[in-house]
């Protein structure tokens, strides 16, 4: 169950983050800090700020500086060396 909602997920937000001008920004709350989108989104061009408003409950701006689509969504560039 949790793997289909993360995917059905990935796909509406990467619909979305791929609309969005550089310049515009989106909000996604959740119960938990968004920590696997922070390097997803910066692929896309993305920068983000992150705030715990709750104890379940995390407010995540992401800001798009530049457009980048060449990163595959939800897959790790491979010129990025960890």
């Amino acid at each position: 169950m949790y793997a289909a909602y993360r995917e059905t997920f990935s796909r509406a937000l990467k619909k979305q983050a791929m609309q969005i001008l550089a310049g515009e920004g989106i909000e996604i709350i959740q119960s938990f800090e968004p920590i696997p989108l922070y390097e997803v989104m910066e692929g896309l061009g993305f920068e983000h700020h992150t705030e715990q408003t709750g104890d379940a409950e995390f407010h995540a701006y992401f800001y798009r500086k530049e457009v980048r689509q060449e990163e595959k969504f939800g897959e790790k560039n491979p010129d990025v060396k960890v």
